[in-house]
C-alpha cells in the first residue's frame, strides 16, 4: 500500500477537529467549537498544475459529513479550496481550534470512474477504498499521485483551453463539466528581489512584503496563501486578489504567521471553477487551478 501515510494521519484528525475559525478582519484569529451535529455534503474536484511540481494533480472528494463542516473535513485532509467569502483584496487568518468531544463520520461517496478528457486524451481514475483502520471513516478516495499500488496518471496542462470533467455515478450522481486551465501567476519579486530559479527571497521580520506577479487578463480568481514551512498545523493567511500584479502584506499580519519559524512559504495560485448539481449532495463544484510558491528566509 503506498497510499501516503500523512493522509491517513490527516483523515483521522477529522474525528478530533470539530472547530475551525476564519476572519474577515485580520487581527487575532478566533476559535469555536460545534457543540451540536452538522450534518453536510459536498463535491470537491481540483485539477492543480504546479509550476515547479510534477505536472498536474487531481484530487477529488465527494463527502457526507456528520460533526464537522465540509470546509473543515477538507482542510484536514489537506485538499485546497477557494474560500467563497472573501472578497477582493480581503485576507482571513485560519487557525485550527482545540479538538472539542463531538462524534464526527465522515463518508467519502463513489461516483465511478472519474474521467479528465482534453481533446483526444483521456486520464481515468477509480475510486480507491480506504482500509478499515479508522472509526467513523469510510468510502474512497480519487487522486493521481500515490495511491494503492497503481501507477500514477498523466495529466497533460495546456493553459487556456477546456477540460471535461466527467463521472458516472454510483453512491452519488454523476456529473459532466468543463472547466478552463488558467495560466500561472508567476511571481516576478517578493520583497523588491526577483524570485530567482530556487525560488527562496530573504525577508525582514516586522517589514510589510510587497508581490509583484505578471498581470494579465483572467476571468477566474487569484488566492495567495502564506504559511508556516514548520508549524503544518499554525495560522495560515488567505487572501483573495485582484489580478493586477501587485499587493502588499502588511509585516504585522505576517507576525501573526512566523511564531519560531525561520521560513515561510508563500503561494500564488490562479483559478477556474465551476459549480456542479450531484444528486445526493448539497453543494458541489470542479476546479482547475496552476500555482507558483516560493519560500522566505526570515532574519530580524
Amino acid at each position: 500500500m503506498n497510499m501516503k501515510l500523512k493522509y491517513l494521519q490527516n483523515l483521522a484528525l477529522v474525528a478530533l477537529l470539530a472547530g475551525c475559525s476564519t476572519s474577515d478582519d485580520i487581527g487575532e484569529p478566533e476559535f469555536e467549537s460545534v457543540d451540536t451535529p452538522l450534518l453536510a455534503s459536498s463535491g470537491t474536484v481540483i485539477a492543480e498544475y504546479d509550476r515547479y511540481g510534477n505536472g498536474t494533480t487531481v484530487h477529488a472528494q465527494f463527502v457526507n459529513a456528520r460533526g464537522v463542516s465540509i470546509e473543515q473535513a477538507l482542510e484536514a485532509l489537506e485538499v485546497w479550496t477557494p474560500d467563497r467569502e472573501l472578497a477582493i483584496d480581503a485576507c482571513s487568518l485560519r487557525s485550527a481550534a482545540a479538538p472539542v468531544g463531538n462524534h464526527v463520520e465522515l463518508q467519502l461517496l463513489d461516483v465511478g470512474p472519474l474521467s479528465v478528457d482534453f481533446y483526444e486524451e483521456r486520464a481515468k481514475l477509480d475510486g480507491r477504498r480506504l482500509p478499515d483502520l479508522l472509526q467513523g471513516i469510510s468510502g474512497v478516495v480519487y487522486g493521481n499521485e500515490e495511491g494503492f499500488d497503481i501507477d500514477s496518471v498523466y495529466i497533460p496542462y495546456h493553459q487556456g483551453l477546456p477540460y471535461q470533467f466527467t463521472a458516472p455515478g454510483m453512491e452519488a450522481g454523476g456529473f459532466d463539466a468543463q472547466v478552463v486551465a488558467p495560466s500561472i501567476p508567476m511571481m516576478r519579486t517578493i520583497a523588491d528581489q526577483y524570485v530567482d530559479g530556487e525560488r527562496t527571497v530573504a525577508y525582514r521580520a516586522g517589514e510589510d512584503l510587497p508581490i509583484i506577479w505578471e498581470e494579465i487578463e483572467s476571468d477566474g480568481e487569484l488566492y495567495l496563501d502564506i504559511a508556516s514551512t514548520e508549524d503544518l498545523d499554525g495560522t495560515k493567511l488567505r487572501c483573495q486578489l485582484e489580478d493586477d500584479g501587485a499587493f502588499t502584506v502588511p509585516g504585522a499580519i505576517l507576525e501573526q504567521l512566523r511564531d519560531n519559524s525561520a521560513t515561510l512559504e508563500v503561494t500564488l495560485r490562479r483559478v477556474n471553477r465551476k459549480p456542479v448539481s450531484i444528486d445526493g449532495l448539497d453543494d458541489s463544484e470542479v476546479i482547475f487551478a496552476a500555482k507558483e510558491d516560493a519560500t522566505l528566509l526570515i532574519s530580524r
